[in-house]
């Protein structure tokens, strides 16, 4: 529902796509868990970080459509270029730099995340002086930093919430490129409800000898890890088959994001940051804005723009949400703008093929090629008279959108927004440091997803599972929590009708990505837990509270894990 004054029904899946048929228990069963999905991204992100930050907390000018009534405005369409921003920012020809790569250089380094000829290239990506207020190619080399800094992946620059693929052919031509902008969470739910469906998407979308133990996540010892909740293996999604940027007959492809900025969680996290307004002015620039709220990285097209867009509604007076059906999605190339020729004069728009999802707004996944019978490629394509050589090219002609809702808040409940100073974060004198949730799943997929997560010996991404779903009269000992800033015996609570036991495994220092901020260097303790749910424990979504030895009651941690009836999903 969306007519005024009414409250969204339930979130609805991205680009209201039905992977299992209309009124199936399936279908109704990934509805259920997208929509709990989506209320828990949005409550998290009002809340903000009061667990290890100041002045990044309460963003009440973000509202949950679940729970205030829309206003019945049309959504405004934010949108931004696929191609990557800080490549191009960062290593094109300019004053001081020690890269001043060509244009056919800095194509090539988009799609392959390397230069093989290029010194300091070779193997990925060099240092490059620091983002904040605004790089300076004459600072001290002492100061540079990593370019992905603890962003690591297959796919880890291509950071725009758009990925890509290539098929060439033997002589070195681009036959095809398939684009992505489809978001892992849906892939984790997807396959939690049937991964046989997960199968044979992959199969028809990537290749037809996708095979099921493919896609498993596997252990150290080359076995596949059982979730518990569902009895059968678990979701790689950084298998062979969606990893990496060339596609072969036996492995590569881009089914769904993998870079670890590319969430939809993190999406929805920024737009409520940016939501907040700032002093010094918060409408300064986009760079500014980042740089103040670090709700995302500076110099990508996506993050400080769509920032500085949620604030402009924030300052107008407007509350914000993002709109049903929340995703982020291709659009159309803009063929006639870039003057795409073909050699026989066949419009180039004739070979864009949406695969999933809706045209020409609503585009979850899209195919650039040339049938065979044409007796050309899509190298033989030209693009403002080049030819195409590299998809970043072909990325550089289509944006990717999302949409937003932005409405007069009730006067009678909302509190008058005041500008905030810059936020100030744990590592920093004064901030807060309490005991914060990393994750809360099964022991053994922990492990397996840090190991498959970690690079040098850092954590560069997390897990985007649904929440874990505990059965009334259920008692559950596999369940395992991650907590940051935290002492050996905290008080655990998720509220009423469940009864926790915690024994601490482990304690550790090192960067996580915690509450939406990469990188952030802290302490972390794991923590088995035996839950026992009485039988007339109330049903729903619910939250956690750690309350610490020797500090103050953190606030509640929202939505962590979902309680049903012992007929789910088929009550």
């Amino acid at each position: 529902m969306n007519s005024s004054n009414a409250t969204l029904n339930q979130y609805n899946l991205p680009a209201n796509i039905n992977d299992f048929g209309s009124n199936t228990s399936a279908y109704k069963e990934m509805l259920q868990l997208w929509n709990w999905n989506l209320n828990g991204f949005t409550l998290a992100s009002i809340i903000g970080n009061p667990w290890g930050s100041l002045y990044d907390v309460n963003r009440y000018f973000y509202f949950n459509p679940l729970l205030t009534p829309l206003s019945g405005a049309a959504p405004q369409t934010i949108t931004w270029f696929a191609n990557s921003g800080r490549i191009q920012t960062y290593f094109s020809t300019q004053p001081n730099s020690p890269y001043n790569l060509n244009s056919q250089q800095l194509m090539q380094l988009t799609d392959q995340g390397y230069l093989a000829d290029v010194q300091g290239f070779e193997n990925g990506f060099p240092l490059v002086p620091t983002a904040c207020p605004s790089y300076d190619y004459s600072q001290p080399t002492t100061k540079w930093l990593p370019f992905l800094t603890n962003l690591q992946g297959p796919r880890s620059w291509q950071d725009e919430y758009c990925e890509y693929s290539v098929t060439r052919n033997e002589k070195g031509q681009i036959t095809s490129v398939m684009f992505t902008c489809e978001n892992p969470e849906y892939w984790y739910a997807l396959w939690q409800v049937d991964p046989a469906t997960v199968l044979s998407i992959y199969q028809s979308v990537i290749n037809p000898n996708v095979q099921l133990e493919d896609l498993y996540l596997m252990d150290s010892d080359s076995k596949p890890v059982i979730n518990p909740q569902t009895g059968q293996p678990a979701y790689n999604p950084l298998n062979k088959w969606n990893s990496g940027t060339v596609t072969t007959a036996t492995s590569g492809g881009a089914m769904h994001l993998t870079s670890p900025p590319n969430t939809l969680g993190a999406e929805v996290y920024l737009a409520a940051a940016a939501s907040l307004l700032r002093n010094p002015p918060n409408n300064a620039s986009a760079q500014s804005m980042i740089c103040c709220a670090k709700y995302g990285r500076p110099y990508r097209n996506s993050d400080p723009h769509i920032g500085f867009v949620s604030n402009q509604f924030a300052s107008a007076g407007l509350t914000i949400s993002l709109a049903d059906p929340v995703g982020l999605y291709i659009q159309e190339p803009q063929f006639d703008s870039f003057n795409y020729k073909t050699p026989d004069q066949t419009p180039a728009a004739s070979f864009w093929q949406v695969i999933r999802g809706n045209a020409p707004d609503q585009i979850l996944h899209a195919v650039f090629s040339v049938p065979a019978e044409k007796g050309y490629t899509v190298s033989d394509i030209t693009i403002n008279n080049e030819p195409i050589q590299w998809a970043s090219q072909i990325a550089a002609t289509f944006q990717i959108a999302l949409r937003a809702w932005g409405q007069q808040p009730d006067a009678r409940t909302q509190p008058v927004q005041m500008p905030q100073p810059c936020p100030i974060y744990t590592s920093q004198p004064g901030a807060p440091a309490l005991p914060s949730l990393l994750a809360l799943m099964d022991a053994n997929l922990l492990t397996a997803y840090n190991n498959l997560f970690t690079v040098d010996g850092q954590v560069a991404n997390s897990p985007v599972m649904p929440a874990p779903i505990l059965k009334q009269g259920a008692t559950v000992t596999n369940l395992v929590l991650q907590l940051a800033n935290v002492d050996a015996t905290p008080e655990i609570s998720f509220g009423p009708g469940i009864k926790v036991t915690a024994t601490m495994l482990s304690n550790q220092t090192h960067a996580i990505r915690s509450t939406g901020r990469l990188g952030e260097i802290m302490s972390s303790a794991i923590f088995s837990l035996e839950i026992v749910v009485d039988v007339n424990a109330p049903v729903g979504q619910r939250d956690l509270i750690i309350t610490d030895v020797g500090q103050l009651v953190a606030p509640a941690i929202a939505s962590v894990l979902t309680i049903v009836s012992p007929d789910w999903p088929n009550e």
